[in-house]
């Protein structure tokens, strides 16, 4: 497969050291070539300088064969075959590169894709059964033939630790992709496909776990002051609604997104809206008050009921800008919820479709202690331990829960 791509190029000193060479002995082998008409040798074809003073180069494949057939033809065939081991380790490191770039571009894609989502869930990150398949590049009758004969192996894949129905949907913890990958990189015939199946678990967790850090690591409070000066900067020291100047009035930093709810998002320059502080506290108070999270779509509501502050067509259009922008982030962040999970494997669950349930309770608006801050919410699910009560907490418009124990709430 890689005679059809891009050709890639071997450094002197590891031809110099699979040869045991040292360089003016290759000069002389070069000069050589050079002048005979048996071999064509030629600059930027078989080889290119990396310091053309000091005649440093490298050597695309090609010129490896042409080195292997001068040395057959002058009958040392140990230092031809040497060559061509060099050729084969490196086709295979280059493949291997390519290979783990094709594997880094679907797994950000799996993560990206707005029909996806990696579940964490008793500290491990689980894979849908769809992005598994993607990300191996296989189909779903070999993956279920791989799960059945892994199932009949001596080491069967372990319910709630390598996989587990979540959703009536089959989800693959990172143990579980990689007993997956190990039995594909035995089984299958193609070598570049066993190659492949090898080294996505070497590189896809951690792509996910860099893009699981990115979309939640809520920046410092010095970060935070840091983003809301360039905001101000930015946005020319004017209220993005009045128009007003620092000179003319005091300006505050919104944020679109809620910092308490989207911690994430708190240096975010798309997030941070620069207005007026008489416009801050028209917000609030028009939102009902400052506890109450809020949300882009929350601020755009407000600009387009308000007759204040005269024509907000402009203002209107910034805030779409920032939408979009924001929204993409969103979703991102929704792949890495925590779903509610036994304390135990052994104890059972019984969710808000239980009958059990008391049914009333859903969709009530309540309020809840979060992170040591009131805030009001509505009851979206209900999970039944045997010894307590989880409830999934709706605290922001876009309908994203966060589970909290029952004794959170706060009793009226």
């Amino acid at each position: 497969m890689v005679d059809n791509r891009e050709d890639f190029f071997i450094r002197e000193d590891q031809v110099l050291e699979a040869l045991s060479l040292e360089k003016t002995e290759l000069d002389s082998i070069i000069n050589t070539l050079t002048k005979a008409e048996k071999f064509d040798w030629e600059e930027g074809v078989h080889f290119r300088y990396v310091n053309k003073t000091q005649k440093i180069r490298e050597f695309a494949r090609l010129a490896l064969i042409v080195i292997a057939e001068y040395f057959e033809s002058k009958g040392e065939l140990n230092q031809s075959q040497q060559i061509v081991n060099l050729l084969k380790k490196s086709i295979t490191q280059e493949e291997k590169k390519r290979i783990d770039k094709e594997i880094t571009a679907l797994t950000i894609q799996v993560v990206n894709d707005d029909s996806s989502k990696i579940v964490v869930r008793r500290n491990r990150h689980w894979l849908s059964y769809r992005d598994v398949k993607t990300i191996l590049k296989t189909t779903f009758k070999r993956l279920d033939q791989v799960f059945e004969d892994i199932a009949r192996s001596d080491l069967p894949l372990i319910i709630e630790e390598d996989f587990e129905d979540i959703e009536d949907e089959r989800y693959y913890s990172y143990s579980g992709l990689e007993r997956i990958c190990l039995e594909l990189s035995e089984k299958l015939t193609s070598k570049y496909r066993r190659l492949y199946a090898s080294q996505v678990p070497k590189i896809a967790p951690s792509v996910i776990n860099e893009k699981y850090k990115l979309a939640l690591r809520p920046p410092s409070p010095a970060e935070i002051e840091r983003a809301k000066k360039e905001a101000l900067k930015q946005q020319g020291n004017k209220c993005q609604v009045t128009g007003k100047t620092k000179s003319e009035a005091s300006l505050a930093v919104h944020h679109l997104y809620s910092q308490n709810i989207y911690p994430e998002l708190a240096s975010d320059q798309d997030n941070l809206f620069v207005i007026a502080d008489e416009v801050h506290k028209d917000f609030h108070n028009w939102h009902e008050g400052t506890i109450k999270p809020c949300t882009v779509n929350d601020f755009i509501r407000f600009v387009q009921h308000t007759t204040r502050y005269g024509e907000t067509h402009l203002v209107l259009a910034r805030l779409d800008n920032r939408k979009r922008s924001l929204e993409q982030k969103i979703k991102t962040r929704s792949k890495f919820l925590l779903p509610p999970a036994p304390s135990s494997q052994r104890e059972t669950t019984r969710t808000s479709s239980d009958s059990s349930v008391d049914r009333s309770l859903l969709g009530k608006e309540c309020f809840a202690i979060i992170n040591s801050e009131k805030r009001q919410g509505k009851i979206l699910a209900i999970a039944n331990y045997h010894d307590h009560r989880n409830i999934c907490f709706q605290v922001n418009s876009e309908g994203v829960g966060i589970w909290i124990s029952e004794s959170n709430l706060v009793k009226e």
